[in-house]
């Protein structure tokens, strides 16, 4: 512990002491006191006494800190304890990570990274993260020992952001990485990532199943029984054996975690997903044998196993399994199910989308400690889980979804927003802000699958940007720009963190005004009313261009930036130029090249992709619909299969010059630091808010 304390709070180091505590009915616990000059922190773990660590700085020092970003090196003043805390978490398991966070971002991390995230989850609980890094170079090497060929073991594995779905079974080899090198490195960070997740004291947990196989794996073991799996989203198929088939049990699965374990080191928590997005016929037949030649195999493996899967990789819940922990990402799945069948199971906490930019989610709901409600009712639930897909979202929302992974009951929110305001900005004064925004944007009815009209790809009738979500606003727009101005310049401009939080909610406001603005505009083409259309799509890309703009006054909120971090794994100008494609189509169409189906998913606002991509398919949409200005009834931009309630992907021809946009952009786009961090945030904000409040009013 004494090395987390001097990573963190080095010029208070010395002043704390680590003991030993006991357990309290077997759940992790720590106790806070003072011993003459010193602070001491018992606890019956490495995590307790990380846990007790964090809690002595949020109260005694006033720190947050939030995933990624932190840096509390500053801290010079220690004030001892005033009485002594003794808190017992309740919840036995805490975990955190999702596959869409590992293909959002988290595979371009390099070490540095990882042990800044570490800190982080260690001080929040977490005591089992899911560390998939190098999952990909085991693979590779694995193959290498079946003696297939370079080529072809390296075609096979899928590109950096593509991996974690072929880890699921739904493709393979998609944009991969051409690059041993790049494989190695891989690995060395995966390896250090749960060397260090150890020395914390967790239990990472590595992927325990291996999903596709190789088509010519058959050359080697010409009896194999392949089943080629049902197309997922037009992706060509992946092929896995037949899970009885006892070459997938005792060679390909087996050598798999054997080549892991030697390469990544020894865990005894796995993830093994069988299945997870594909449905077909004899599905339950499949997942029943592929659970029994699980069980077999694990218990061979490593007898203090512990295997992780998803809920949704069932389609009914077997009986009670021992050993067996059932990963509910969004902690619905336990009323529907009858408490998953009496198997042990994760309260998941969810909330940023596959990534996207939205500020959305309910926190009055979360407050109320979701686990020790389900818990009351089926006792077989066992912990929570932070499953966020990014951590490029709102901290508030986030940071409560971490304090939540080991509370011991309810959460008062204005108690909540006055300790966050005075930890993150330094004051309470902005508690008052707070509990009204969180009223607004993270009311009872804010749903994760908010909706962006700035990254919706346009067509005449709108209802989606990415599968499944809703651009009904729960809240009033015109109210949470009046939110806005009550807050922008109280002491904002001397706060930097609480101007980055404020720029996110101007951002929204902007976002938000874009949609009625387009059903204005195209109420206005339909009836031919020139002068409207012109004044409202003149409005639409001014904002859009604005937006841009001000995402350009904070690093983090901008194209380069992310996409730099995506590729610093990288040591060629070809491993590079594939780790920006692997980005730029994971972030934006998606794929398969020329037939995507679940095309913007993974939608961002950010500086960069606004005016240089997103903008430009607004204008291909706007400049055509002028064209057909005189004839409103011949413009056809709606394709006859609306897959997912969306257009084709190049199923008209509006759509078809979507692609050539897009494909230009991917092909050519070259991300540069120009202009970020130029302009002063509040400046702009202000500027912004004079500039649209008629307009935001209007709508």
């Amino acid at each position: 512990m004494t090395d987390l304390v001097f990573r963190n709070t080095p010029k208070i180091a010395e002043l704390f002491i680590f003991e030993d505590c006991n357990s309290v009915n077997g759940c992790d616990t720590y106790e806070i006191y003072s011993r003459e000059k010193n602070i001491v922190i018992a606890g019956n773990s490495k995590i307790a006494k990380a846990m007790g660590y964090y809690r002595y700085l949020k109260e005694y020092c006033n720190v947050l800190i939030t995933s990624g970003e932190y840096d509390i090196s500053y801290i010079k003043s220690a004030p001892l304890p005033e009485q002594k805390i003794t808190y017992s978490v309740p919840q036995k398991l805490r975990l955190a990570f999702t596959y869409e966070r590992y293909a959002a971002e988290v595979d371009g991390w390099g070490f540095d990274r990882w042990k800044k995230e570490l800190d982080f989850l260690a001080m929040h609980g977490v005591n089992a993260p899911l560390i998939l890094t190098g999952s990909d170079g085991v693979l590779y090497k694995m193959l290498m020992d079946f003696r297939f060929k370079k080529e072809a073991a390296l075609e096979f594995i899928a590109g950096s952001h593509y991996f974690y779905h072929q880890l699921k079974g739904n493709l393979f080899g998609f944009l991969p990485i051409y690059s041993v090198d790049y494989f190695d490195k891989k690995i060395e960070v995966g390896r250090r990532a749960t060397e260090r997740a150890k020395e914390l004291g967790m239990s990472p947990i590595h992927q325990g199943f291996m999903a596709a196989v190789p088509f010519s794996f058959r050359r080697n073991y010409t009896k194999t029984d392949l089943i080629k799996r049902k197309v997922w989203n037009q992706f060509p198929p992946a092929m896995t054996i037949e899970p009885t088939d006892s070459v997938h049990i005792d060679v390909f699965q087996k050598t798999y975690l054997q080549k892991q374990r030697e390469l990544l080191g020894e865990v005894h928590n796995y993830l093994f997903d069988p299945l997870v997005d594909v449905d077909f016929k004899g599905y339950n037949s499949f997942i029943e044998k592929s659970i029994s030649m699980y069980i077999n195999l694990i218990k061979g493996f490593d007898p203090e196993a512990v295997w992780f899967v998803h809920s949704n990789a069932f389609h009914s819940y077997p009986e009670r399994i021992n050993g067996m922990v059932i990963i509910d990402e969004t902690g619905e799945g336990a009323a529907s199910s009858n408490g998953f069948n009496g198997n042990d199971f994760v309260v998941g906490y969810k909330g940023n989308l596959n990534g996207r930019t939205v500020i959305c989610g309910n926190m009055q709901a979360l407050s109320e400690n979701p686990y020790l409600n389900i818990k009351e009712k089926y006792n077989n639930a066992v912990g929570t889980g932070l499953f966020f897909d990014s951590d490029s979202c709102n901290p508030l929302f986030y940071n409560l979804s971490a304090e939540m992974l080991t509370k011991d009951k309810p959460v008062d929110l204005n108690e909540y927003f006055a300790a966050y305001s005075k930890c993150r900005y330094g004051t309470d004064a902005f508690a008052e802000f707070l509990s009204k925004f969180q009223k607004l944007c993270y009311n009872e009815n804010s749903v994760l699958n908010l909706a962006s009209a700035v990254c919706a790809r346009p067509c005449t009738e709108l209802e989606h940007t990415a599968p499944f979500d809703t651009f009904e606003l729960p809240y009033s727009n015109k109210e949470l720009l009046s939110l806005l101005k009550s807050a922008v310049n109280s002491g904002a401009k001397m706060n930097d963190l609480f101007r980055k939080d404020i720029q996110d909610v101007m951002r929204q406001v902007l976002s938000n005004v874009l949609y009625p603005i387009y059903r204005q505009a195209v109420a206005c083409f339909k009836n031919k009313a020139v002068e409207p259309f012109e004044k409202t799509t003149n409005a639409f890309v001014e904002i859009m261009t604005d937006i841009d703009r001000l995402l350009k006054t904070v690093p983090e909120t901008n194209m380069y930036t992310h996409i730099q971090s995506a590729r610093q794994l990288g040591d060629t100008k070809e491993v590079n130029q594939n780790l920006e494609v692997n980005f730029m189509m994971y972030h934006t169409t998606f794929g398969p090249i020329k037939n995507s189906v679940i095309y913007d998913t993974n939608w961002r606002e950010w500086g960069g992709m606004v005016k240089d991509l997103y903008l430009k398919r607004w204008y291909v949409f706007f400049r055509m619909m002028a064209s057909y200005f005189d004839k409103p009834k011949k413009f056809k931009d709606m394709s006859k299969r609306r897959p997912y309630d969306r257009n084709e992907f190049s199923g008209t021809l509006l759509t078809q010059r979507f692609e050539y946009t897009e494909n230009e952009w991917i092909k050519d786009y070259i991300p540069r630091p120009s202009g970020i961090g130029e302009e002063d945030v509040i400046e702009v904000i202000n500027e912004l808010i004079e500039k649209y409040e008629p307009i935001i009013n209007e709508f």
